[in-house]
């Protein structure tokens, strides 16, 4: 009788360990993220997470089951809004690491550099907080200015200009640039182009015309300091323009997905 005692005893001890086992949640993967590829693409590292049995990574919701079990690398390859990273442990999956590349959208107004109201600013700065028009009159905002909005004489009728573009004045050293979008539909523009696509100098603008933004300010070529965006002309009345720009917030990757 006893040694039916200690086996019911044995079998219960065993089967409380094993559902204990299978309870524990992994612990949620510590990452670091890198644009490469000339911020074509995004690349995750993390260190192995104790009781793993692998890892799964969410692009945009959509979940990748297939990677294995020992990988701590993932390169991202498609523009994403959204990054994921968990942990799992049979059914039990850990608390996700989360990425947000939404860019940052802001809807302003600015006027042309001819306009006679010296409040009406005719500059750009592109923050991590969204577009802040800036008046070009005051030099304090100079150091600040990440484009300028021009309909004068050789800018005319209305360009975007790169402020290291102008001698006189002086604006700053910047190399920030603009490229034309073929296809002219803000939400469809997913990724900015390689550096090489860009005018460092000006570019005319028109009406519903998107174009993609490269802010290279310290004028040194593709870099991790770097930012992208893009910009759609919503409409230009007299000096008056109206526009829609999105800021990718992590620096060097040319990801500008909105929709």
């Amino acid at each position: 009788m006893k040694k039916y005692i200690k086996l019911i005893f044995l079998v219960l001890l065993f089967i409380l360990f094993i559902g204990c086992e299978e309870v524990l949640t992994p612990e949620k993967p510590e990452v670091s993220y890198q644009p490469i590829d000339n911020g074509a693409k995004l690349r995750l590292t993390w260190t192995q997470v104790a009781n793993a049995d692998g890892y799964y990574i969410y692009v945009d919701g959509k979940k990748d089951t297939t990677l294995p079990s020992t990988v701590t690398t993932y390169d991202v390859s498609g523009p994403a809004k959204l990054i994921e990273v968990s942990a799992y442990r049979k059914k039990e999956e850990s608390e996700k690491w989360s990425l947000d590349l939404t860019p940052v959208v802001s809807e302003v107004t600015v006027y042309g550099a001819s306009d006679p109201d010296p409040n009406h600013p005719s500059g750009l700065q592109l923050t991590d907080n969204g577009a802040i028009p800036l008046a070009i009159g005051n030099q304090a905002n100079w150091p600040n200015l990440d484009y300028i909005f021009d309909d004068r004489g050789e800018f005319a009728p209305m360009s975007i200009v790169n402020p290291g573009d102008y001698i006189s004045p002086n604006y700053n050293d910047k190399g920030n640039a603009i490229s034309s979008v073929a296809s002219g539909n803000f939400d469809n523009e997913n990724m900015a182009p390689p550096p090489n696509n860009y005018s460092t100098q000006r570019k005319n603008i028109e009406i519903n015309g998107v174009y993609y933004l490269w802010l290279d300010r310290d004028n040194n070529g593709y870099s991790l300091d770097d930012n992208f965006g893009k910009i759609l002309i919503k409409s230009i009345s007299g000096a008056r323009v109206d526009i829609k720009v999105a800021y990718q917030k992590i620096k060097g990757l040319r990801w500008v997905k909105t929709q």
